[in-house]
This record gives C-alpha cells, structure tokens and sequence, in this order.
C-alpha cells in the first residue's frame, strides 16, 4: 500500500496566509494543521509567518514563503499520515539557503505512532544532521565532500523506516541537484547519509493520531529573513527501500458519478489524464446495500435505492503511481430497487448507452 501527499500552494492568493482550507483543492492535500512558536494553532486563520507567494513558484504559479522575524520556536505544518500503507516514511522539498544559517535549524521531522521521531537539520557549517530514535540523538552526518552553493536550488529526501526490532530502524537522506528548475528532470544525487541500526521502533506501521510529516519554518535566529518554498511531498509505504524521486507533473485522478434510473443508481468513475488507474466502490451511510458491478466493465456498479433514509457511497480511483481520489454519491431515499432496467457501458473512453 502507498499513500502520496503534494503540495504546491496553488490555493491562495498571493500575499494571504496558509491555513488549512487554502492548502487543499487546487494546492493538493491539504494540511491538517499549522503550528506557530510552539503551542499557537493557527490553522484556521493562518499567520504571516507562512504565506502564499508568487515569486516563490516553481510549478503553478504559487509557492509559499516562511517569514521568519516572529518565529522563536517550533514552527510548522503538518500532515497526519493514515494507518494502513507501511512502515517507511520519505518526505521530499526543495532547499536554498541565502547563507550557512547563525544558529542549527531544523527542517523537517517524521513522528512514528510510539512517539519516536526523526529530525533533519541544517547546522551553522552548513551541513545536514539527522537525529533519530531513542534516545533521539544527532548523528552529525556531514557532506564535507559537497558544499551548498547559496542561493541555488536543490532537493532533499528525508526516509524512515520503523524497525522489527529496537535496532535495526532506518534513517537517511539525500540532497540532490536536478536538471531542470522546477524538479521534474533528472536527480543528481550530491550528498547521501543512511544509518540502519536505529532504534525507532517496533510499530507495525506509521498512522493513527500522532505519525506526522512535519516542514518546518526556519527560526528568526537563523540569520534570514525570508525562506521560498514550493512542491512539498511525501508518502507512507510498504516498500521499505523506496525515494520520492523528481516529481512527475501528471493531472491526478478525478472521479465522476454517472447514471440513474427509477430502480437503481448507475455509479462509475472517469478520470481526466492518461495515466493507468483502478477503481473501487464502499458504502459510507445509509441502509446497507450491495453494489454489483456491472458486467463488462470495471468500474461502474448499480446499487439499489435505499428505503427511508438516503445512502452515500464513495468510489475511490487510485492512478497507477498511487495518487488517490475520492468522489461520494448520496443516492435519495426511494422504495427500495432492484438491479437496473438498463445500463451506461464503459466503452473504453466514453459512457456508451
């Protein structure tokens, strides 16, 4: 199982902080919370802090800015990762720093269920530290062979991996040059580090309440002043060796629900893009009913109409590089029904009566 997060702050208007609303539609997934200095949620209402911004667009045409002068402790956005897709963990975004930062700042953070965490940071020298396990220790993984140029752009990967016992968890990163400006060419990998001995224990899986994906602000005690940032991912896996890799700048899959007639509802799913991709159908409310699949097709079902109260069924398509949508239909309560009179057919690229 996978599950793929982006985020490419296409959602506000440029200038207008990010919260949690402007993060999600056309910016991708949305995030699920905003912390500023520590213990201020500014989810809703967003903080200058963190804002859209034009100039700082390297797909689309926003990106965001971290406005770093009120920010004296811990500040970040966060996505919750969903139970069921793995034990590893791999975050990706861009970096480019003005200068070697005045004090160590952390970048990014990955939170397991039990509580461990790792952190990627960037010390006063420049180079890259992570810490990771228990206890949360630095381990000063210096790229004394590369230095970051100032003010050039490149990618970073930031993987963990929950162990099957207390010692042999995975951290690891990679800062990589890419051949094209906006990320979508070829990685050159220019400074690596994994150590495969840490203890972050032993939970089956990341999920529940507290496994985050954490991004952070840089603090006002860095020496900067604004930081732009765009194309944020990450992803939960099952594969314990994956990367992110350059990001492929494909349409992700839409669902659209079809058909009705007076016995029962048609449900299917299209997609705009080209892109391989699979759809299922699950009942969310209502009273309990079965969708059959209609014959011939893949991804169209009839599902009867619900007596006394409404149903709301949701068709899932998931594209062949496991980005995933979701689309409910709220079928009105009726008399009940049987399987269709009639169907639409998928005819490979149309709805053929």
């Amino acid at each position: 199982m996978v599950k793929d997060f982006v985020q490419t702050f296409e959602g506000g208007a440029d200038g207008t902080n990010v919260t949690v609303t402007s993060s999600g539609g056309t910016g991708g997934d949305a995030f699920n919370q905003i912390i500023l200095n520590s213990g201020t949620d500014v989810s809703s209402a967003g903080n200058a802090f963190f804002t859209h911004a034009s100039a700082a667009a390297i797909v689309g045409a926003r990106g965001a800015a971290w406005n770093v002068s009120t920010v004296t402790n811990n500040s970040y956005a966060v996505w919750l990762m969903p139970t069921g897709n793995g034990r590893r963990a791999v975050m990706r975004y861009p970096i480019s720093i003005p200068s070697n930062p005045a004090v160590t700042q952390i970048l990014s953070r990955i939170d397991t269920q039990s509580g461990l965490f790792s952190q990627l940071k960037i010390n006063t020298s420049g180079k890259l530290t992570i810490s990771a396990g228990s206890p949360n220790t630095d381990i000063v993984a210096s790229t004394s062979t590369f230095t970051q140029a100032f003010n050039t752009r490149y990618w970073l990967e930031h993987a963990m991996t929950i162990g099957t016992t207390t010692s042999n968890g995975v951290v690891e990163y990679r800062l990589m040059t890419n051949s094209k400006t906006d990320g979508t060419g070829v990685d050159t990998i220019v400074a690596s580090y994994t150590n495969s001995a840490v203890n972050n224990g032993t939970d089956t899986e990341f999920g529940g309440s507290v496994s985050r994906f954490r991004f952070y602000s840089p603090f006002s005690n860095s020496g900067w002043s604004t930081i732009q940032t765009d194309l944020w991912r990450a992803r939960v896996t099952s594969n314990l060796g994956d990367f992110l890799g350059p990001y492929v700048n494909v349409t992700p899959p839409t669902t659209t629900i079809v058909g009705t007639n007076n016995r029962s509802v048609i449900i299917g799913g299209t997609v705009d893009g080209t892109s391989p991709y699979t759809f299922s159908i699950s009942q969310v409310s209502g009273p309990a009913g079965t969708a059959t699949l209609i014959p011939g097709t893949a991804n169209a079902w009839s599902v009867p109409t619900p007596s006394g109260t409404a149903a709301v069924w949701r068709v899932t398509s998931v594209d062949s590089d496991g980005t995933e949508s979701t689309d409910d239909y709220t079928v009105p309560a009726g008399t009940g029904g049987t399987p269709p009179i009639g169907v639409k057919k998928w005819g490979g690229t149309t709805w053929d009566q």
